[in-house]
C-alpha cells in the first residue's frame, strides 16, 4: 500500500495505516524460488511450481507404515526423527559454503550502486 494508493487515509505525518479494511485487501500469489548450486560454476534460480495434479495418483495409493513420527528439526543435522533417520546432514557447513559464495558476490563491485 502506498501513499497514492490510498491517499485519503493517510496519517497526519503521511505514512499508510497498517491496518486495511477487508474490502481493501490485496492477495498476491507468489510463486517460490530455489536457488542452487549449478554446476559449480555459480548459482542457478528455479521457479516451483504446484504439482499436486500430476501426483494426485500417488499420493491416493499411498499407504500409511506408521501412525505418527517424531521429527526433530535443527542446523547441523536438518531433520532426525525418532526412529534414528537423519536427514541433512552437514546442513549447517553446506549453508556456510553457500553463504561464503553468495557474500563474494555480493561483494563485487558491480553489485554496488552508486551512492
Amino acid at each position: 500500500m502506498t501513499p497514492t494508493e490510498h491517499k485519503s487515509r493517510l496519517l497526519p505525518d503521511g505514512q499508510v495505516p497498517t491496518t486495511r479494511p477487508p474490502q481493501a485487501r490485496l492477495v498476491l500469489q507468489a510463486f517460490p524460488i530455489q536457488i542452487v548450486p549449478d554446476s559449480g560454476t555459480g548459482f542457478g534460480v528455479r521457479l516451483m511450481t504446484d504439482m499436486s495434479e500430476q501426483f494426485a495418483e500417488s499420493r491416493a495409493r499411498y499407504e500409511l507404515k506408521c501412525d505418527r513420527v517424531g521429527v526433530d528439526f535443527g542446523v547441523s543435522t536438518l531433520i532426525a526423527t525418532d526412529r534414528g533417520d537423519l536427514m541433512g546432514r552437514g546442513f549447517l557447513e553446506a549453508m556456510r559454503r553457500l553463504d561464503r559464495q553468495l557474500v563474494g558476490i555480493a561483494r563485487h563491485p558491480r553489485w554496488r550502486q552508486a551512492a
